[in-house]
């Protein structure tokens, strides 16, 4: 139980010490070169591309994947896998099933296919449902 409350300090509080230096800039450093990928192919990572396939407000589509994509890589390729090292196995299976108990408090015991059920209608009536659509033809 300590190690969990152990990393949600970890996750929540900030270091103001010289550790926080290098994430931060490598950070940064993302965020800029999705910056400068956007203003030199626009047509392939900024506005144009969501002008293309019909989105109805390009640029707020455009920002947020610019602000998501680093963010969601960051997730998969740093942080659960530091998640991995501090806890225990017996640790991390416990939060899974913290984080799914929450899921079923909030939408139901069926929350994650209700949500994903959801999620798909959003995506029929916007037109986007069918990936292939998105996929390049080789």
């Amino acid at each position: 139980m300590g190690t969990k409350k152990n990393l949600k300090t970890l996750i929540l509080s900030s270091v103001a010490d010289n550790r926080a230096i290098l994430p931060r800039i490598i950070v940064g450093l993302i965020f800029l070169s999705e910056g400068v990928q956007k203003y030199l192919f626009p047509e392939l990572v900024g506005t144009v591309r969501f002008e293309k396939i019909g989105f109805s407000d390009p640029a707020f589509w455009a920002y947020f994947n610019g602000m998501y994509r680093p963010h969601e890589s960051r997730e998969d390729t740093v942080l659960f896998p530091a998640i991995r090292k501090i806890v225990s196995r017996n640790e991390y299976f416990a939060l899974g099933e913290d984080f799914e108990h929450k899921e079923h408090e909030l939408f139901g015991e069926d929350g994650f296919d209700s949500m994903v059920g959801k999620v798909a209608g959003i995506e029929k009536q916007l037109g986007i449902y069918d990936l292939a659509q998105f996929t390049p033809k080789m």
